[in-house]
């Protein structure tokens, strides 16, 4: 996922400048984006986590299943 991206003199602004009601409404609006994007990013790691494991699990079932065959044939 790429963001589309700014201009460099979009993301300069005043915060000191602002008014206390409208810094709050900012910090507000911030804090949202910030931790709907760190759910988001939770649930991607899950993902991988939960894919990795499923395959050592199976590569390591895949290993033990080798051994056994090579057993009997002996």
């Amino acid at each position: 996922m790429k963001r589309p991206s700014l201009h460099p003199d979009e993301l300069a602004m005043q915060l000191d400048a602002m008014l206390p009601a409208d810094r709050a409404l900012f910090d507000a609006a911030v804090a949202a984006v910030a931790e709907r994007q760190a759910l988001g990013w939770r649930f991607r790691l899950v993902m991988i986590e939960s894919v990795m494991m499923a395959g050592l699990v199976l590569i390591a079932g895949l290993l033990v299943d080798r051994r056994r065959c090579l057993r009997r044939r002996r």
